[in-house]
């Protein structure tokens, strides 16, 4: 995975009059099908053989499989016409997944063919939906992030489109009725902590027209 940003203010240009920095966001390069969790670290790390820890009695954290995620999720993602495929937690300090783990990781697809522009314009009522409910309804996780994919062709499998990925110091400290995307794409891009947010380059166009 290669990760693109602007690393001088002579590699920008504005995109709107309130001075915000291009759409410039990380790039997914040659997909890996543990998907969406293990793309903190540098590089196409494979997430290790999953703990046999439980999944603590208080509740603080889900059952990180879709078998458990998909009836709580599904009904805040079903009116963006969006459907839970996958879900695990990952410990992502051991890059291992599996019960013990803090990170939550969530995998959605569309349920009618979306366009390059819809995948883009759903990153944030997509964020805006599941951000707070996540970590008001587990408070033992510490970070999520929630991928978009798109069935693969020829029976292949499904591809990643964009990532969202938060902290939860981040999330506790944002107004997620007043977030929008251009504002997320610049503090992504002026490096703000807690906050990650990927795209494949088909979407690049997308996202650029996007946030002008």
């Amino acid at each position: 995975m290669v990760q693109l940003r602007p690393t001088s203010p002579d590699t920008r240009r504005p995109i709107s009059s309130r001075g915000r920095h291009p759409a410039t966001l990380a790039v997914l390069v040659g997909l890996v099908a543990t998907g969406c969790a293990d793309r903190h670290a540098p590089g196409p790390a494979a997430l290790v053989p999953a703990t046999t820890a439980a999944v603590p009695a208080d509740g603080s954290l889900p059952r990180g499989t879709v078998e458990a995620l998909a009836p709580i999720i599904d009904p805040l993602v079903r009116p963006l016409d969006l459907r839970v495929t996958r879900a695990e937690l990952v410990d992502r300090g051991a890059s291992a997944s599996g019960p013990a783990g803090r990170h939550l990781a969530l995998y959605v697809e569309p349920m009618t063919a979306f366009s390059d522009d819809r995948l883009v314009q759903t990153i944030v009522p997509l964020a805006r939906v599941l951000t707070p409910f996540v970590l008001q309804q587990w408070p033992g996780v510490e970070s999520y992030d929630i991928c978009q994919e798109s069935p693969g062709s020829d029976g292949g499998p499904a591809q990643t489109q964009t990532v969202f990925d938060v902290s939860r110091a981040y999330a506790l400290a944002a107004d997620w009725s007043r977030v929008d995307l251009a504002a997320l794409v610049d503090q992504y891009n002026r490096g703000r902590p807690g906050l990650r947010m990927v795209v494949t380059p088909r979407l690049q166009p997308a996202l650029d027209a996007a946030v002008r």
